[in-house]
This record gives structure tokens, sequence and C-alpha cells, in this order.
């Protein structure tokens, strides 16, 4: 008899959450059983309770959690694909508008201890201190708009306040960022973008600066557990040591081949590369 409702061949669980659990516990003879797995769970209950002989393929968006996946729950690694976030490259594929070049794009800032906004806004001032033409968009759901952000965490919101505080008071901050609402247009928007961050403390894969790349913006990223495995030689232990390449990057008299150079490394993680690795699996 089928342990399911319905006999299947394939069960993908997107998440590796409680689904992920009762089909490894529940699984039938003759069926393939795919688990993709991202930040959000691997720090949680979720894979200890998971029976991973009877999971034939594990996806993981980095070499840093294939790592953690063999060492903290014994994973055969010939089981274990890493595979980043897909993308939409051809979409990003847009030309850069007038002044992208002196722009900095920052995605989602919520929650604080995660984005680590504080370290963004450190970043401008002390590239503003060098080369006052750089300034930053922000584009995220604000903090406020969030309960479990805002309501539920009395310190991150003080941390918030103290750099909204900061973005008024400091004379090399001041009127240098903006912020954009959350949307879905976001390959229109990186055409404002000419350098994206990650300031973030963690992070799956950051699709932000995969984007980012694709569009031919610089990345300058935090050095968080597993960002030089994607985005080597980009990280930094401190952001601060990316400042005289990214002026250098922006004062370039032919922009062109250096963005096409970076768009080119996240060509492999086009969406359509994605689903046909994901069928071969």
């Amino acid at each position: 008899e089928c342990a399911l409702p319905i006999c299947v061949d394939t069960v993908f669980c997107e998440w590796c959450c409680e689904n992920a659990v009762w089909h490894s516990r529940n699984k039938r003879p003759g069926t393939k059983l795919i688990v993709r797995l991202h930040r959000f769970e691997a720090f949680r209950d979720f894979p200890a309770r998971v029976n991973w002989s009877e999971v034939d393929a594990l996806i993981v968006v980095s070499d840093y959690f294939r790592d953690r996946m063999i060492q903290a729950f014994g994973v055969d690694p010939a089981r274990i694909h890493v595979m980043p976030q897909y993308i939409d490259w051809h979409e990003l594929q847009r030309p850069k508008l007038p002044g992208a070049r002196f722009m900095l794009g920052l995605v989602g800032i919520n929650p604080f201890e995660h984005k680590r906004f504080d370290r963004a806004i450190d970043f401008l001032a002390a590239l503003r201190a060098r080369d006052p033409r750089f300034s930053l968009t922000v584009r995220s759901v604000m903090p406020w708009q969030i309960d479990w952000v805002w309501d539920n965490r009395p310190e991150d919101r003080e941390r918030f306040l103290a750099v909204f505080r900061r973005l008024r008071s400091d004379p090399l901050l001041a009127g240098a960022v903006r912020f954009d609402p959350a949307g879905p247009d976001m390959e229109e928007w990186y055409r404002g973008i000419g350098t994206i961050l990650s300031s973030s403390d963690s992070e799956g894969c950051h699709t932000a600066v995969m984007e980012g790349m694709a569009s031919g913006c610089l990345p300058v990223v935090h050095d968080w557990p597993g960002a030089a495995s994607l985005f080597s030689p980009f990280v930094h232990a401190d952001m601060r040591s990316a400042i005289e390449e990214v002026i250098a990057f922006a004062d370039r008299s032919d922009p062109g081949p250096a963005r096409q150079a970076l768009g080119d490394r996240m060509r492999p993680h086009d969406v359509d590369d994605f689903v046909r690795s994901f069928l071969l699996l």
C-alpha cells in the first residue's frame, strides 16, 4: 500500500521543516525524497529529526551549509548538492542609469541582528569621508511595519532608532541615504545601483548580491559564514577595506566590460539552469 494519500514517484520538500521530518519517516518504497535546506532551518531542530537515510538528495545553498550538514548531522556527502538560489539572469541584463556608479544599494534591513544595517552605515560614512559623491539606497520594508521586529524586540528597536538618529545628525550621512519601499520590480531597481552591499552577520547565499552582480554591480560583502565560497574575492573582514576598490570601480572611464564580467559570474545561477540541474537529481 502507498503510505501517502496519493502514490507519487518523487516528493520535494522546499523547506527542511516539519514537512521534511514527516516525509523522511513516512516515505514509501520506491519514492525519491528531495529536500532543500535554507539558512532558516539549518540552525533549528528540524534537521536533527530528519531520517537522513531516507533522503535521496539534499540541496543546500552554499559549501558552508554542505559542510555543516555533514559534520552536524552525518548526511552522506554524495547525496548533497550545492545549488545557490536561482536568479532571473536575463531579466537583470539592463543598462545602468546615469549616476548609478556612485550609488550603493542595500536590500533588506530586518531583523537588525541578522542584516546589520549599522555596518552598512559605517561603511557609507567611511566611504563618504573619502569621496562625498557616493550615496546609499535602501530597499526594504521598514522595521516598524513588522510587528515581531518592532514590538517584540525592544533592544533591536533601540538599535534601529540609534541608526536613524545618526542619519539625521552625522554630517557625513545627512541627505545621503534614500529609502525605497519593497516591491517586485527589482530588475529595474538594480539599474540605479553601482555597488551592492551585504553587511549581514549571517546569510544563506544572499540572493540580493547575486542579483546585483548579475546586473553589473560591484559587490562588497561582509565575511559572514559561507560568503567566501560564493563571492570571493569580494568578501572583507572589514568592509572598509573595499573603499579604494569602490572608488576605482566608479571612476572607470568605460565600466561596461567590468560590469559584464561581474554579471557573467552569475550566469550559471539563472533559473533555467537551476531547473535543468534540479531535474537531473
